[in-house]
């Protein structure tokens, strides 16, 4: 979290490659700096990722809401 921080906190984009895995997608969708998201994420799985994101904001938690 701390390196997420710093780079929010630099103005700068914060991008995750390589999600293969529940839990760091979990982790990633649900970090938050200031009201900030993670920008982007990849992942070999991204309908694992699409799925636990729908999963997320049901629950009504402000998340990475866009995928490219």
């Amino acid at each position: 979290f701390e390196l997420f921080k710093l780079v929010k906190e630099n103005g700068f984009k914060f991008y995750v490659w390589g999600l293969l895995f529940k839990r760091p997608m979990e982790k990633f969708l649900r970090m938050n700096y200031k009201g900030q998201p993670v920008d982007a994420m990849m992942s070999n799985f991204p309908d694992r990722l699409v799925r636990l994101r729908n999963e997320i904001q049901n629950k009504g938690k402000k998340i990475l809401t866009q995928f490219n």
